[in-house]
């Protein structure tokens, strides 16, 4: 069907916006891909979650301008990184390989959006997602195989060449945005302004200059004026040149609206759904490179309203509900420069018994845990990596990732999602985020040689205190401000892994302390010094940084010096999680050395010690045993908090202990550890079966891992 004009230029902006998302996420997928070691999930668990992500929006993205060939070659990649991240086939220098060379066709057939020179068949891309995942099943294939795989792909260039190179559709180069002509040129006009300002303030410079040489007696006083006059000047043009900048990018959320239109359409007639989808606000306007980073959020979240809440017809009627689900999606704009987003849809709401069961499945909290949670907290966990509510995945949703990424999106636009659902009523979310990327304040600190940047609206206080205000306590140190409750303490170098300038408690009589908070988490960082508050812009980190930890974007300070911005969320989470650390605030007179009692079974003296080394100075009280029957007449003789095992040990082995433990009522509720070196889905089955509560493996075993565990029972 021919369009008419205004389509066709509507579907020209959606195809330029999908040229620029595709070449960031294939870019990031590209390195990510270069930085893979081979080995199991633990070896890249950062990066293989980001090119899951990646994989995964760039797969909607596809599916979103209907584009199904790439949709189905990143479907396909998507599956391999996610049975990598859940170590259903290990990854080896091959699969790598045969990855890398897999990309080449997704970025031929991105280049191909573009330009349709030299179409991909869709043979061949069959062909290739079989080589894909033949490589994937089959790790161990070498050999005659790999030589025919490869004569066969260079007899295949012949008639379908492997890679177009298409720089300038494909590459992050490609990054631009239509920009009306009165706007540019009133930035010209303004930008030749302060061709004006550099010179008046280089012949202040020389000015003042003289004065020192010739006369560095004489009052100054009248040229300062000057110059603080002319300053205010430069800050007011400044202000009106940033201005005039952000309306340049701002974009209304109409042809956005279009674009989900037709996506909602598109899903329900997929699942056999029928969807009315209404809007408000399609005027609003909104930075283009915030709508562009939430694109994927808002199609995930449409994705999950028709997949997990809108019931096909029959079952609506059944409920009384018109046989069609509607889902609305409103703008409005806030007085503060803010915008809020709500999309309600009239569904089945979130069924909080899968999604307790699917956080449990993965490990996120345990039975007690999920026992004690609110409605509402239990409807946030659909924010968390892995939980879903559905049975079984499909192309369009059930691995848990879609919500995820809305939520990780949504914090890195400085935005925050709220979630409100009602048993068959429906659910709605509320976005709040800025309608401009507008500047940020962040506190400068060092650590070591290393200037930071820690955002500012985190920082509760800042003060410099005495070594003996510092408390040991368990395996680390805590801080108490005035009578509230005692606050962990670390050294910020630690957590960043930034080399030290002075050894703590060694040097200095008096440390600087920045109290650094976010939701209920605050912690107490030790650095070397506070400096003052500056604004800026936070910008990208590159490939170099991506993948760093605690690190979200740079800016840039006075002097050009470029400084990393602290992540406060991942921050205070890996605090938390650090051997060393103390686990968030701890409550006035709970400063005691032991906190429970623990039980380690192994019969191998070394690792004995290890474990009790480890458990000790988590401040826990440990008794050892050298065998299974040792520990089970402990147990029966002695009361404990915690029970941790090895498996193979003489006289009886960890499951037959375990087992011991479990059926006996009078030592039933004790939670029992297994650490092994046994690591096959079936040994681990095993252990469950046999009653365990937790499973280490010692191949991935971490002392943080254990002292982790232990905690989640005491």
């Amino acid at each position: 069907m021919q369009m008419n004009k205004e389509n066709e230029s509507f579907y020209r902006e959606l195809l330029d916006d999908f040229v620029i998302e595709s070449a960031e996420h294939f870019d990031s997928i590209v390195q990510g891909v270069h930085d893979l070691v081979p080995g199991n999930s633990d070896s890249n668990p950062t990066l293989l979650e980001t090119l899951f992500r990646n994989t995964h929006s760039l797969k909607g993205a596809a599916r979103a301008m209907n584009f199904k060939q790439i949709e189905k070659a990143c479907s396909a990649l998507e599956n391999i990184f996610g049975k990598i991240r859940s170590n259903e086939i290990p990854l080896t220098n091959t699969l790598i390989k045969e990855i890398q060379n897999y990309t080449k066709l997704i970025k031929e057939l991105v280049g191909n959006v573009t330009s349709k020179e030299n179409p991909v068949s869709d043979s061949r891309i069959v062909r290739e997602i079989r080589n894909l995942e033949n490589t994937a099943l089959n790790p161990a294939t070498t050999g005659t195989e790999q030589v025919t795989q490869q004569k066969k792909s260079k007899t295949d260039k012949e008639t379908e060449p492997l890679e177009t190179p298409n720089t300038q559709n494909s590459g992050s180069d490609s990054a631009y945005v239509r920009i009306p002509t009165e706007h540019l040129a009133m930035i010209l006009q303004q930008s030749e302004n302060f061709i004006a300002i550099k010179n008046t303030l280089g012949h202040y410079k020389k000015e003042i200059d003289e004065i020192y040489r010739k006369y560095p007696e004489i009052n100054i006083y009248e040229l300062l004026r000057d110059i603080s006059s002319f300053e205010n000047i430069v800050s007011r043009m400044t202000v009106e040149l940033t201005n005039s900048i952000r309306e340049t990018l701002l974009s209304r959320f109409g042809n956005f609206f279009r674009l989900l239109e037709r996506m909602v359409k598109e899903i329900a007639e997929e699942h056999g759904k029928e969807v009315d989808f209404k809007t408000e606000g399609s005027g609003i306007e909104i930075d283009r490179r915030i709508l562009e980073e939430l694109k994927d959020p808002m199609i995930h979240i449409m994705r999950n309203c028709i997949d997990h809440g809108i019931e096909e017809s029959a079952s609506r009627l059944s409920k009384g509900k018109p046989a069609k689900g509607t889902i609305t999606l409103k703008v409005e704009k806030l007085t503060n420069r803010n915008l809020v987003i709500v999309i309600e849809d009239d569904g089945s709401g979130i069924d909080r018994e899968k999604v307790k069961n699917s956080a449990i499945k993965n490990g996120l909290l345990t039975e007690q845990e999920a026992k004690e949670l609110s409605g509402h907290q239990i409807d946030d966990l659909i924010f968390a990596s892995g939980v879903t509510s559905k049975k079984f995945v499909t192309d369009i949703s059930g691995r848990g990732l879609g919500m995820s990424i809305v939520a990780d999106k949504i914090a890195r636009l400085d935005g925050v999602i709220l979630t409100e659902s009602e048993k068959n009523s429906g659910t709605r979310f509320t976005i709040t985020l800025p309608q401009t990327i507008a500047t940020f304040k962040g506190i400068l600190v060092k650590c070591g040689k290393q200037q930071l940047m820690i955002p500012s609206k985190f920082v509760t206080g800042a003060k410099r205190v005495k070594k003996s205000d510092i408390a040991s306590l368990g395996n680390g140190y805590a801080i108490r401000v005035g009578k509230g409750p005692s606050i962990g303490i670390v050294k910020l170098c630690d957590i960043m892994s930034i080399p030290q300038a002075n050894q703590y408690g060694k040097t200095e009589q008096s440390l600087n302390i920045l109290f650094i908070s976010r939701k209920e988490s605050t912690f107490a960082y030790i650095v070397d010094e506070i400096f003052q508050e500056y604004e800026g812009i936070i910008q990208g980190t590159g490939q170099q940084l991506q993948y760093t930890k605690n690190i979200e974007g740079v800016t840039l300070i006075k002097n050009g010096v470029v400084v990393p911005v602290v992540n406060v969320k991942e921050l205070l989470q890996n605090t938390k999680n650090a051997p060393t650390s103390i686990k968030g605030n701890v409550a006035s007179g709970q400063e005691s050395q032991t906190s429970g009692k623990v039980l380690i079974a192994e019969d191998s003296i070394t690792i004995r010690s290890m474990l009790r080394n480890i458990v000790e100075n988590a401040g826990y009280e440990v008794i050892t045993a050298v065998d299974g029957r040792d520990a089970y007449n402990k147990v029966k003789s002695e009361q404990f908090d915690v029970v941790v095992s090895d498996i193979e040990m003489p006289n009886m082995n960890g499951f037959e202990l375990t087992r011991n433990i479990k059926e006996n009522p009078a030592t039933e509720e004790i939670p029992v550890i297994l650490v092994t070196a046994l690591e096959s889905q079936s040994d681990m089955k095993k252990g469950m079966d046999a009653g365990a509560d937790a499973y280490i493996v010692k191949s991935s075993f971490e002392k943080s891992n254990l002292v982790e565990t232990i905690k989640r029972f005491i």
